[in-house]
C-alpha cells in the first residue's frame, strides 16, 4: 500500500516561479511531495482549511507583506516560508518583522536548498509546538497552585473571621509557652491591647490535649 504524500502549498501567480517549483518537485529526491499550487492568499487559506499542508511557500510578489503577516494567523501551526529575490533586503526586513522567520532566494533555488528548507521548516515548527505545550502546562500548573493558594487563604481568613468574632477568649501559645495569637475577647478580658499580650509568656501550665481552667481578675477587678 502506498503511503500518502505530503502536501506543500505553493502560493504564487508568476509562472517562472512555478515552473521553477514544479520541476524541482518532479524530481525522485521529491516523491514523497504533492505540489499544490494557487494565485492568492484567499485561495491558500481557503485550501488549508480543508486540507493540511506541510510547509506553505509564498512568493513575496503575491501580495505585501502585511497582508502576508495577516495570513499567518490564519494557517495555525503550519510554517511558512517567504521566497525573495536576491536583492529584496528591505522585503526580508519587514517580512521578519512581521512574524516570518524562515526565507528562501528564488535565484539560489535548488533541489538541495528546497529540500533542507522543507525539512528545516517542519522540525523547527515541531520543536515550537513542544515549546507551546510546555509553556501551556506551565500556565495550568501555576493556576491550579494559584487557586490552592486562593483557597487555602480563603479558608485562613474564614478561620481567623470565626475566632475574632467569637464572644470566648482565645489564646494561641507556641510550645514555650509564649503568646502568638490572641482575639478580641481576650484583649477585653486582660483590659490590655493586643501588642501588650503577644509575645508575653502565658505563666500558666497547659497540656496539649487536656482541659485547664484559668480564673483572671479584670481590669474591673472581677474574676
Amino acid at each position: 500500500m502506498l503511503s500518502k504524500q505530503l502536501i506543500l502549498l505553493l502560493i504564487a501567480n508568476y509562472p517562472e516561479v512555478v515552473r521553477q517549483f514544479q520541476n524541482i518537485i518532479s524530481m525522485p529526491e521529491f516523491a514523497e511531495y504533492n505540489l499544490v499550487q494557487v494565485s492568492s492568499l484567499a485561495e491558500g487559506v481557503e485550501f488549508q482549511r480543508k486540507e493540511t499542508s506541510e510547509v506553505i511557500f509564498i512568493d513575496q510578489g503575491v501580495e505585501d507583506i502585511e497582508k502576508i503577516s495577516g495570513m499567518l494567523e490564519q494557517v495555525g501551526a503550519t510554517p511558512v516560508v517567504i521566497l525573495i529575490g536576491e536583492n529584496d533586503i528591505e522585503t526580508s526586513q519587514n517580512a521578519a518583522q512581521a512574524g516570518v522567520t524562515h526565507f528562501i532566494i528564488k535565484e539560489q533555488l535548488t533541489t538541495q536548498s528546497l529540500r533542507l528548507m522543507i525539512v528545516f521548516s517542519i522540525e523547527s515548527q515541531k520543536l515550537k509546538n513542544e515549546s507551546t505545550e510546555q509553556i501551556e502546562e506551565l500556565r495550568a500548573g501555576l493556576a491550579k497552585v494559584s487557586k490552592a493558594s486562593l483557597d487555602l487563604w480563603t479558608s485562613e481568613d474564614q478561620f481567623r473571621k470565626i475566632i475574632s468574632e467569637n464572644a470566648d477568649g482565645i489564646i494561641i501559645l507556641d510550645e514555650g509557652g509564649v503568646v502568638r495569637f490572641v482575639n478580641p475577647a481576650v484583649c477585653v478580658l486582660f483590659g490590655r491591647e493586643r501588642e501588650y499580650i503577644l509575645g508575653e509568656i502565658f505563666g500558666f501550665p497547659i497540656v496539649m490535649g487536656e482541659r485547664t481552667e484559668v480564673e483572671f481578675v479584670g481590669k474591673d477587678k472581677k474574676v
